[in-house]
């Protein structure tokens, strides 16, 4: 990168070895939640390799962002580390409604025909505006929970699975609020 000193590397989670032994101080690894899991390939092998480079030292990051993609993936073990407190990375939650391009201009008619979920967003502090721009998004995705998947207003939401999930999300979230390690393995 003409200017700033700086050289820029691409790779590819299908060959993570093609960056192994760079000398790098930031990883932008993209879409996490959507690389293959197999026998010879893993996305805890790829996060690897790609930060094998990347000093512990300031001004070093490995940011790893994707969309969420179900639950009990590479990506959805590490978010769950990160907000436990039990990885290097900070967890940080981007919603649809945080994003300025996602809201609709006049709105006021829209008050009528609000739905028990999009009640709740209004009660979360979200604009007519909003809520507009994600009435007619569900109506382009067609199914609630895809909408959830794609555009989730919250974590929980986000590593839901998309669409065949056989219980609900929010009791499996107050479940595993009470999960601990096994007293023994064997």
């Amino acid at each position: 990168v003409p200017g700033r000193e700086a050289a820029l590397a691409i790779g590819s989670a299908h060959a993570p070895a093609s960056l192994r032994g760079l000398d790098a101080s930031m990883a932008h690894l993209s879409e996490v939640a959507f690389w293959i899991d197999s026998p010879k390939l893993s996305a805890a092998d790829t996060v690897r390799a790609m930060g094998a480079g990347i000093p512990l030292a300031p001004d070093t990051v490995v940011v790893m962002e994707s969309t969420a993609n179900g639950t009990g993936n590479f990506f959805h073990q590490e978010w769950l580390r990160a907000k436990d407190g039990k990885s290097d990375k900070t967890p940080v939650f981007v919603a649809w409604h945080e994003i300025d391009m996602n809201a609709m201009p006049d709105p006021l008619k829209l008050w009528n025909t609000l739905d028990t979920y999009e009640q709740g967003l209004w009660r979360r502090g979200l604009t007519l505006e909003q809520i507009a721009w994600y009435k007619l998004k569900r109506r382009e995705v067609g199914k609630h929970e895809l909408m959830m998947a794609e555009y989730p207003t919250d974590d929980l939401e986000a590593f839901t699975n998309s669409d065949c999930a056989v219980f609900a999300s929010e009791h499996v979230a107050a479940l595993r609020d009470g999960c601990e390690e096994p007293a023994e393995v064997g």
